[in-house]
Parts: C-alpha cells; structure tokens; sequence
C-alpha cells in the first residue's frame, strides 16, 4: 500500500484504521485512507491559487491607491471600478486627493449600470471623477454644522459638465450634497493612503444635470408658469436662447413664488426683446455665485449688462435687489440656481429689500431721538440756528488743506533744525581752530635751566593758557607746572649774589 506521497511505507492498525509510521522524534502517524489523500491533495491545489488571487487582489487595489495597507472588502465595487479607469487611476496616485468611496451597498441602491467591460464607459468615468476631489480634506471638513463650503472635483468633461475648475460638491450640516441637492453621509473616514484620504459614503452623488432638467426635476412649476407669459414658453426655449447650457460658470436667479406664477399678468403683451432682456436680467454668465459670495452690497453685472446687488439683513437672509432668496445653490451642468420669491425688474437696478430701510430707518430714529435729547438739555441751543451739514467734497477739502498745512509746517520745522545744526558744526569748527592756534606754540618744549627767567615766566604764562583752552591737556600742564617752578627757584637761587 502507498501513501499520498506514492511510497511505500510501515503501517500500523489502531481501532480498524490503518497509519503510516515513519520513525521521527516524535513519530508521526498520517492516515492513508484515500478520501484523505484526495482531500488533502485539493489543499494542496486551492491554497497557493487562492494566495495568488489575494496577492493580485491586493496589488491591484494598491496601484491606485498606493501605500493603502488594511483591506477594503465593503468598497470593493468601487475600486473595481477605479482599476478599470486608467486616467483616474493616474490621478489618485499624483497625492493631495480625497476620494468619497460609496460602498457596495450604496452602488447597489443607486441601480448603477456598472458594464462588464475591463475597461470603464465614459459615463461610469464621469461618476467616478465626480467621487474624487482635487484637494485633501479629512473627515472634519465635512463636519460642519454650517452650508455653503464647496469643494471642487476632478469632473472637468465638457459634456457633463461646463464649470471651470471642475464640477462640485457642498459640505452642508455634517452632510455631502452633489446634484438636486442629494444627502450622502460618512460611513468609515479618514482612510489613509499615500495619495490622500479615502471616506467611504452610503449613497452615490448624482452628477448636476443640465439646467431645463434641473428646472423640470426640481418642480419649480410657478418659475415655469412665469414663462408662459412671455414668448420664450419652456425651459428648453428660453435656456437655449439665453445660452444658458453653452455659457460657462452660470448663474441663474430663479423666480418661483405662486404670486408670480399663472395668474401673474405684469409681463403680458410684451414683445420678444423685452422678453429676452428680462430673462437675460436674471442670469450672471461670467460666474457661479454661490450662497457664499452673495456678501452684503456685492454687485454683479448681468447678462442684460445691467446690475443686480446682492444684500444681507441681520436675521442672516438672502436678497438679490428687493427679491429673497428662499432656495440656496441647486447645482446645475455648468453653474448653480438660486431661487428667489419674486422676479427682478430690470428697469428697477437699485432696489433694495424693504428690511434693510426698516433697519435704516430704526437707525436713523435712534440717532434721531439722541440729537432731540441733547437739544431739549440745553435751552440756548435749541435758540441757535443750526448749521447746514457740509458736502463730502467741501469736507474732502477741507481734510486736504489741513493735511497739506501740516506738511508745510514740518517741511519748515526740518529746514530750521537742518540750518540750526550747519552753524552749531560751523561754531564748533572755528573754536576748535582757535584752540589749535593757541595751543600751536607750545608743542616746543625748551628746559628751564637753559631759559631765562623772562622766557621761563613766558612758558609759564603759555601752559596757563593751555589750561584755559585745552581742556585735554590740562593734565599733562598741571604734571609738568611744578617742574618749571622748580628750576625757576634753581635759576633765581643761583642768580642770587
């Protein structure tokens, strides 16, 4: 009888069954019943192939997404897909990425056409590029409890979407918006890898869509009603020829309130330039203004070539001229929509919400009422005429004449002191002159033993000018005066009869 192994060996039996015995320290005992052998033999088979299959698995999802370490079982769809796309692929790896990974259940819920293609479909592409963003961002960013934060992604395809710097996405109260305003959440954030951060998310973003189906999808029914008073009757028509789907990074403002809807007949009987310019008044086509660059007194030139003022009262609300924004940035194909509670009037450009002159006017009672107090304190002023308030040209030059007085006064000042300190240096010099006259002749030292009694009283009378003047010198005369007195003494001693 042979073994697996196809020798021949020593066998034992032990309750009916038969074991090899090979003499090892310790001995070791194999069955050599055949269902054994066969098991152990398809062992020996799966197990390097299904090393192999992890070893490539693993490789596969790590070329993408380099220095990826744990296993990603519940995004597995997802990377299948990002594999299957070479450009993306590419990307992920040049670092400073976020990538917002919907899991396998998130794809199963969307109903996504996935294909069975190694290679992934232009559509499946534009999805994928829409889940990945051009900058790093960790779990927190996405945390806040505030809208408006929009980040952009690497969907720059002109056929799906026409936004510079590619398609985005908004962080809205701890939530991701993308397209008619759909809510995904983190599930797993802040998986590390070499290129970035990776957070898997429970539902796929809908890439925006282009503007009339954005109109259609989102319902606004009284801004389509509106339309219907004019020439331009659908939304297909008017975006058309307002060149709202060919225009890049799109602004539309979007009246849709039930007072401006069927019933509303102000833009009855008008013609098709009037028609055109009041649409076009509705449209900023140089560049998507979202929520939060809507900054209060902001203007922006429209499509009509006329100014529309954006304004901010103190509850933190929205006004495009007079109108409320009631509905903030529903993303379209090449820009955003802001909805608002009442069509703008393009012969109206400076309106202003009624708010702000309900706030302006408290303000000005305020200021009012202070004025009539300090009046009623103070009888004799309420007697005096008061003196009209001056222009702000007159008071632009009147600041300008002081300004300009002020200068000629420290110009005089700097020139004074410049002359003051010349004649102090000039003084300075011609003592120092003086002193080196004086000073000059006594640089020759004659012994008082060879001088007279007329020169050594002369020398005498030289050091003691030399204290006078030279104030460095003094030392070296008040050393050397006891010496000439001395020798005086000597020479008259010795003159002496």
């Amino acid at each position: 009888m042979y073994l697996c192994t196809g020798k021949p060996a020593n066998y034992a039996t032990r309750n009916g069954l038969r074991f090899h015995v090979r003499h090892y320290d310790p001995p070791l005992l194999f069955a050599s019943n055949p269902s054994f052998c066969k098991a152990q033999t398809m062992a020996r088979l799966c197990i390097p192939l299904l090393s192999l299959f992890l070893l490539t698995s693993h490789a596969t999802t790590t070329r993408c997404l380099p220095g990826l370490t744990q296993p990603l079982p519940e995004l597995s769809t997802f990377l299948s897909l990002l594999n299957s796309s070479v450009d993306l692929c590419s990307q992920t790896q040049r670092g400073g990425r976020t990538i917002l990974a919907p899991t396998n259940n998130a794809f199963a819920a969307a109903n996504v056409t996935l294909g069975n293609s190694t290679t992934a479909s232009p559509d499946i592409q534009a999805l994928l590029s829409y889940h990945v963003l051009q900058t790093q961002h960790s779990a927190a960013a996405f945390s806040s409890d505030t809208c408006g934060n929009f980040f952009s992604t690497l969907l720059e395809d002109r056929t799906y979407t026409n936004n510079t710097g590619g398609q985005v996405v908004e962080s809205c109260n701890g939530s991701i918006l993308s397209g008619m305003y759909h809510k995904s959440n983190i599930m797993t954030g802040d998986i590390f890898y070499t290129g970035g951060f990776i957070h898997s998310i429970d539902a796929v973003l809908q890439i925006p869509q282009r503007y009339a189906d954005v109109v259609t999808a989102a319902d606004l029914s009284d801004y389509v009603a509106l339309g219907t008073h004019t020439q331009l009757t659908t939304p297909e028509m008017w975006s058309s020829t307002i060149e709202v789907w060919y225009s890049a990074d799109t602004t539309v403002f979007a009246p849709n309130s039930p007072q401006y809807s069927t019933n509303y007949t102000g833009w009855d009987n008008l013609t098709l330039a009037q028609d055109l310019e009041i649409w076009q008044y509705h449209i900023v086509n140089t560049s998507v203004l979202f929520s939060s660059d809507l900054t209060n007194g902001t203007t922006f030139t429209t499509s009509a070539g006329l100014p529309v003022t954006a304004w901010q009262d103190e509850a933190g609300e929205l006004f495009i001229n007079d109108a409320k924004v009631i509905e903030r940035d529903l993303l379209h194909a090449n820009g955003v929509i802001q909805i608002l509670d009442r069509p703008l009037d393009p012969n109206n450009t400076h309106a202003r919400p009624a708010a702000l002159d309900i706030e302006a006017s408290r303000t000005n009672a305020g200021a009012s009422s202070s004025t009539t107090n300090v009046s009623d304190a103070s009888p004799s002023a309420s007697s005096t005429p008061s003196t009209p308030s001056l222009s702000r040209t007159a008071k632009i030059a009147i600041i300008a004449s002081t300004v300009a007085v002020c200068v000629i006064i420290a110009a005089a000042l700097i020139c004074w002191f410049c002359f003051r300190r010349r004649r102090t240096i000039r003084e300075i010099r011609s003592r120092d002159g003086q002193r080196r006259s004086l000073v000059q002749p006594s640089n020759v030292w004659h012994d008082p033993l060879e001088m007279s009694s007329e020169t050594a009283t002369a020398e005498m009378a030289t050091h003691h000018n030399m204290w006078e003047i030279d104030g460095s010198r003094q030392r070296r005369s008040r050393l050397e005066m006891p010496a000439v007195l001395q020798h005086m003494g000597r020479r008259r001693a010795h003159e002496l009869p």
